[in-house]
């Protein structure tokens, strides 16, 4: 029963990663992101390291790794619930702000530490907030 129970967790964990990695790239491509920051976003250490995800099946993630994705699933959901459109969610992410050293958005989650997308969900989580 013990393998039973490993085996679906395992399909399971392979099926979440499989639509974070998807649904990673997709919001990847509307935000019109190079590889590089998505490697960074990622936390990976080269950009080269993005296709092992783009072609491998199934994918399976590391915790982190889809830590980070979930965080930037909340901030492109938060910014679909501040923002009237997608079109200024999009330019949103890219323009400097003074909340994070003048940088974007992105350039700022870029850094590749997980707390520096961490504090862009909770920056838009406060504005959705007030």
């Amino acid at each position: 029963m013990a393998d039973l129970t490993n085996e679906i967790s395992e399909v399971s964990g392979d099926k979440i990663s499989a639509i974070a990695i998807k649904t990673f790239f997709n919001i990847m491509d509307e935000w019109e992101v190079p590889a590089a920051n998505q490697a960074n976003l990622l936390g990976l250490k080269e950009a080269e390291s993005l296709d092992n995800f783009k072609i491998s099946t199934p994918v399976t993630l590391t915790d982190e790794i889809l830590k980070r994705i979930s965080y930037i699933l909340g901030i492109y959901k938060g910014l679909g619930n501040l923002l009237p459109t997608r079109t200024q969610s999009n330019k949103w992410i890219k323009k400097p702000n003074v909340n994070f050293g003048s940088l974007s958005a992105l350039d700022y989650m870029s850094q590749g530490e997980v707390f520096n997308l961490r504090e862009v969900r909770e920056y838009i989580d406060a504005q959705i907030n007030n």
